[in-house]
């Protein structure tokens, strides 16, 4: 059902007349304009937080035992972040961790798909704790976890919407800089 909304005008009056029309689109064009710009700016912003912290992602398969068989279910892409060089006092939870988390969680919220899908996208929350892992020089990452599952039926195996999810997001991780596995300043532009 379409909702109109009533207009009062004075008799005679036609509403939407060709002068306001044309003082509107200038407006629109300019609304336009700036939503444009800021889309291309996005990437670039959200490429200095990958600098600044060094993202780096990995990709992990999300496996359930089912009738005695383990099968995987899904993808777990984790986002790893570092404080940067010279944050004096970093430990578990500290402001700086914090300030990685956010960073994370912003690049997170662009590279989502935005449509409605098959599959679903589990956030984790953040954890007062650091990983060091030796692929990364054992430098303290704090991480971001997404599951990529099924919207239904979670014990299914992977399917084409999940692995074009997966494929989506680490071309976006790719846009911006971010290395997969391994932080490298050539790789991250």
């Amino acid at each position: 059902m379409l909702r109109s909304r009533s207009v009062w005008a004075k008799p005679g009056h036609a509403r939407g007349t060709k002068n306001e029309l044309e003082a509107f689109l200038p407006m629109r064009s300019r609304e336009n304009t700036i939503l444009a710009e800021t889309q291309t700016q996005i990437p670039s912003l959200l490429g200095e937080l990958v600098k600044r912290y060094q993202v780096c992602w990995e990709v992990w398969p999300e496996c359930l035992i089912v009738d005695g068989k383990e099968k995987q279910i899904g993808f777990e892409l984790e986002l790893s972040g570092t404080p940067e060089l010279g944050t004096e006092r970093v430990g578990p939870g500290c402001p700086a961790c914090r300030q990685v988390y956010q960073s994370l969680n912003t690049i997170d919220a662009w590279i989502l798909p935005k449509d409605n899908r098959p599959s679903i996208y589990e956030i984790g929350p953040f954890q007062q704790a650091l990983r060091c892992s030796s692929v990364r020089a054992m430098r303290p990452d704090v991480t971001l976890s997404v599951m990529i599952m099924h919207r239904q039926r979670f014990d299914q195996p992977i399917d084409e919407c999940q692995v074009r999810c997966l494929v989506e997001m680490q071309r976006k991780l790719r846009l911006i800089g971010a290395c997969q596995r391994q932080w490298s300043l050539r790789k991250a532009g």
